[in-house]
């Protein structure tokens, strides 16, 4: 059967072209003076909250139409110069929809030391079920660092791909068990490692049935497949 993880992505940014948004993965250290996107788009930007990086999208100079989306997707901020940053996924919220929840974190996760070092591990622990946090005895470090030891161990790993990997994308719409009332939800996704392995992932969410933060979606697990991309023994 598929190997699940406890718990627990490639920095992605947009850029806006004159065919539609498209994703970047840049960033800059603090006081740089602008953002260099990969279609030469420069767009004025400060690090928020002393983060090591910033990574920003910005509009098209060919394109005056002012499409940056809205509103913006969760964790992203929009300066006074309408230049949009990744604040952090924080979290479990009222109001996040599951579809929303593994592209968060696995934006928190590739941009992980802002806007503080680990933020983006320590969203992953808030966000994740009781049995994880059993695990780790309700202990943030020890997950924090067992998160690290095995990215840098192991490169197909879900820390490997989430800090180091060379990229990620969602491959299917959200499955909510039991229609749109379900409280449980599925998510598969694909990655590709920085050896350049390829790993597809099911991630499986859960909506709070009690307080705290009653209604409230985390992760439950992330369930590996094999070699071949499959989740099932053949």
């Amino acid at each position: 059967g598929p190997r699940t993880t406890p718990l627990v992505l490639v920095t992605v940014a947009l850029a806006h072209t004159s065919n539609g948004w498209s994703e970047s993965r840049n960033s800059i250290r603090p006081n740089s003076a602008c953002c260099n996107l990969a279609f030469g788009i420069g767009s004025r930007c400060q690090p928020l909250h002393g983060a090591s990086k910033v990574t920003c999208f910005s509009t098209s100079s060919s394109d005056n139409s002012g499409s940056i989306p809205s509103p913006l997707p969760p964790g992203w901020i929009q300066t006074k110069d309408l230049v949009q940053v990744f604040g952090g996924a924080g979290g479990p919220r009222p109001g996040l929809v599951p579809e929303e929840i593994p592209t968060l974190l696995m934006t928190a996760l590739s941009l992980n030391d802002d806007p503080y070092p680990n933020a983006g591990l320590e969203s992953m622990w808030e966000f994740a079920g009781g049995a994880t946090q059993h695990i780790f005895k309700n202990n943030m470090t020890d997950f924090i660092e067992s998160a690290h030891e095995t990215a840098n161990e192991f490169p197909t790993s879900l820390y490997g791909v989430a800090l180091y990997g060379q990229s990620w994308e969602i491959e299917t719409d959200i499955n909510r068990v039991g229609g749109e009332e379900g409280w449980i939800a599925t998510q598969v996704m694909k990655t590709v490692a920085s050896d350049g392995r390829v790993r597809r992932w099911q991630w499986e969410l859960r909506q709070n049935k009690r307080p705290p933060c009653l209604g409230c979606w985390k992760v439950e697990t992330v369930a590996s497949s094999d070699r071949k991309g499959n989740f099932e023994p053949e």
